[in-house]
């Protein structure tokens, strides 16, 4: 994941010497810095992974299967023939 944050220039300044003190980059010691102050997710909740396939889930079962009757069965092989006309994939 990418996330891009404004820093005011002291802080940017802190964590360059910070990241040069433990031979890492700016990316790097942020991503440390935040990864070490937030707690673990608890047991049982849920990770990116599961939230995302639970929302997907949700998602389709809200598609009418008339809808999904027409959605070509080789689609996710040949996306780019039904989105631009290229010939089709064997």
């Amino acid at each position: 994941m990418t996330l891009i944050i404004d820093l005011e220039p002291d802080v940017d300044a802190r964590l360059s010497t910070e990241a040069a003190r433990h031979g890492l980059s700016k990316d790097q010691m942020a991503a440390k810095l935040i990864n070490d102050s937030l707690p673990a997710l608890p047991e049982g909740e849920e990770d990116d992974a599961d939230f995302i396939l639970h929302l997907t889930e949700r998602i389709a079962s809200t598609i009418p299967d008339e809808v999904l009757d027409n959605v070509p069965t080789d689609l996710s092989k040949n996306v780019d023939h039904y989105l631009y006309g290229h010939a089709k994939q064997a």
